[in-house]
């Protein structure tokens, strides 16, 4: 984003903060509510480009996060691999690097978590699949692309 590392300071959750310019990732108790002119003004400072190289289809896996693996994980990371889709970890990829892949996306899927959000940084063609299970799930990110004007799909998992 341009900002100099020695400007930025991570502040608890409830925190004031007093900044000229702020830069804010934020999960809402109310995490329906997408500030549509916030996540266009994010969306504006995307600095990646076009790559050919870059996965068009990409499934963002939790294999590294057990307490949120679903028992069903290998199995959809197969089913998507065989349908032509990248599968990623996250956490094992740069923040430049997953602004780059998911900028070149056509269609992005997961579980319902951190990972898709994202989204944000996809054109406005992507297909969003949206994976969940009874136990938990939430509207924001169906609310962040209809506010990104993105396609999505809801898929209940077992």
């Amino acid at each position: 984003f341009g900002i100099n590392k020695e400007n930025v300071e991570l502040v608890e959750p409830n925190t004031w903060v007093k900044a000229h310019i702020t830069l804010c990732i934020s999960k809402s108790p109310h995490a329906e509510y997408i500030n549509p002119n916030l996540i266009k003004f994010l969306k504006s400072k995307n600095p990646a480009e076009l790559d050919a190289d870059s996965p068009k289809k990409i499934f963002i896996s939790r294999r590294d996060a057990p307490d949120r693996l679903h028992p069903r994980e290998g199995a959809l990371c197969n089913l998507y691999r065989d349908q032509g889709f990248d599968v990623l970890e996250l956490e094992k990829i740069s923040i430049s690097k997953q602004i780059n892949y998911f900028a070149n996306a056509n269609e992005i899927a997961g579980f319902h978590g951190a990972g898709l959000v994202n989204m944000v940084w996809c054109r406005n063609t992507v297909l969003v699949t949206e994976l969940f299970h009874n136990s938990h799930f939430q509207n924001c990110y169906f609310c962040l692309a209809e506010a990104l004007k993105h396609r999505y799909e809801l898929v209940h998992i077992d």
